[in-house]
């Protein structure tokens, strides 16, 4: 559903000179006339390659926007991601995550109390930020083993759908009902309700403004550099 100012994978075949003018200007080609693009930073990962990270910043919607993606290049070449034969493991995800941890954790530390969905207080336990959306199957999942993953860390949950309008709405009653809610297993019950496949929003129940405020939240995140979700990442 996120809009991109560039899809890297579109390019997997082409090929360039690595040097920050050669990249620079090959995407200048690319982009739209009203988008910049700046180099942040080059990293040796090794077997000749190189990690690049870069911005792009652009309009789009009527609003200021900016995208940070990774790329790997080796000589005259580049590739959107590097797998390992041996695990399966993605180089792109790794660096992606510690680039989504700087530009999303600041946000989350700031987020609204009522906009985050804390289950567990045990301050032996290290606590995991979770973005989900009741609509997402894979979140679904996540849901369905949450007494689990309690047993080793505690989870900080924000709604983000992906999904349409029936998602925004699904969020906003959530959040509604958790706030009353005076234990983790209430909390948990609210969100499952609501997860079901077979969860049904009633016909107005939930206002334009609530539907908008879920929306800015979303569209906050993603525009940080959120991708998909469920997407977990620790705090600090």
């Amino acid at each position: 559903m996120k809009k991109t100012l560039l899809s890297i994978a579109a390019f997997t075949s082409l090929a360039f000179g690595a040097t920050d003018a050669q990249i620079a200007d090959f995407f200048s080609k690319i982009l739209p006339p009203d988008a910049s693009f700046n180099i942040i930073s080059k990293k040796d990962v090794g077997n000749g390659f190189e990690q690049v990270t870069f911005e792009i910043k652009g309009q789009m919607d009527g609003k200021e926007v900016s995208q940070k993606d990774i790329i790997f290049t080796n000589g005259d070449f580049f590739a959107p991601d590097i797998i390992s034969l041996k695990d399966g493991s993605s180089l792109k995800d790794q660096a992606q995550k510690a680039l989504s941890s700087q530009s999303l954790l600041p946000l989350l530390k700031a987020e609204k109390k009522e906009y985050i969905i804390s289950v567990g207080n045990d301050p032996k336990k290290p606590t995991e930020y979770m973005f989900t959306d009741p609509e997402c199957p894979y979140c679904r999942a996540e849901l369905a083993r949450i007494e689990q993953e309690l047993k080793d860390k505690n989870l900080k949950m924000v709604l983000t759908p992906v999904h349409d309008r029936s998602a925004l709405e699904k969020a906003a009653l959530i959040y509604k009902e958790v706030a009353k809610a005076k234990s983790d297993s209430e909390k948990v019950k609210i969100m499952r309700k609501y997860y079901a496949p077979s969860a049904k929003v009633e016909k107005g129940s939930v206002s334009d403004a609530e539907v908008a405020r879920l929306e800015e939240l979303r569209s906050k995140y993603f525009q940080a550099g959120l991708k998909s979700v469920p997407y977990k990442i620790m705090a600090e």
